[in-house]
């Protein structure tokens, strides 16, 4: 979306009468040519006055953001100006590879090795919490599955590395259906490269704080009935979910 099409508000700036002074520019709409990816506006939420933007492109990110301060706003915002001019490189780690490679998995590159081999230096034990984690999700697919649970949604899944969430529910339910979802690219490429051939199987680029993308998804509403059902997976991401300060909100 370019400046020329960015959505009106009903706040702006009065042009002014012969004789009058002009009105100081309005600084939503300052804001506003300055996201034009974004439709912001001022609202009355819980019955106090908030200034709201809303992403107009699916997969910006922030999605959303509320707050009561312009220059919060701002802040919040101002990431999103150079989210699609960082390409991709394979010198830069990724944290999804780095678990893959904790885990003695096969799916990371020379800069993730550095990056793991870095940080056991200072943090043995980060190997050893990173398999115990694992192994608790197993434990938990696997007593779901056991349950007659046959959906599961895999939040902030990262790379699907062993034992990926169907391996584990399909030994006790054949017929298990899982819908993968994750915001990091990198994550969804591989997913989608490793489990490819499976059509009970949903890889979903989605961040898991915009419930509502998640769950009409098109991609995931093929694969999990939300009238049944289902293993909602939240392990070892929300701590990647910080929030700014409590009157702003990142969804």
């Amino acid at each position: 979306m370019n400046h020329d099409t960015a959505p009106s508000l009903s706040i702006g700036t009065r042009p002014s009468s012969p004789g009058q002074v002009a009105e100081a520019p309005d600084p939503l709409l300052a804001l506003q040519h300055e996201f034009p990816r974004y439709r912001i506006s001022q609202e009355e939420i819980c019955g106090r006055v908030r200034y709201a933007a809303r992403s107009l492109e699916h997969g910006l990110r922030p999605h959303t953001v509320i707050t009561g301060d312009l220059d919060e706003m701002q802040a919040a915002l101002e990431p999103s100006q150079y989210a699609a001019l960082i390409p991709f490189s394979t010198e830069v780690p990724n944290v999804a590879r780095l678990y893959d490679y904790f885990l003695g998995g096969k799916d990371h590159l020379a800069a993730d090795r550095a990056a793991a081999r870095a940080i056991l230096r200072d943090f043995p034990e980060v190997a050893g919490i990173a398999r115990a984690n694992r192994a608790f999700q197993a434990r938990a697919v696997a007593f779901a599955a056991a349950q007659g649970i046959t959906q599961f949604l895999d939040l902030g899944a990262g790379l699907p590395t062993m034992p990926a969430t169907h391996d584990t529910a399909r030994a006790a339910c054949p017929d298990a259906r899982v819908a993968y979802v994750d915001h990091d690219p990198v994550a969804i490429a591989h997913a989608r490269a490793l489990l490819a051939v499976d059509h009970n199987i949903a890889v979903i680029p989605a961040d898991l704080r915009d419930a509502g993308s998640v769950l009409t998804h098109p991609d995931l509403v093929t694969v999990i009935d939300l009238d049944q059902p289902v293993c909602v997976l939240l392990v070892s991401v929300l701590h990647f979910c910080a929030m700014r300060r409590p009157v702003v909100f990142l969804a």
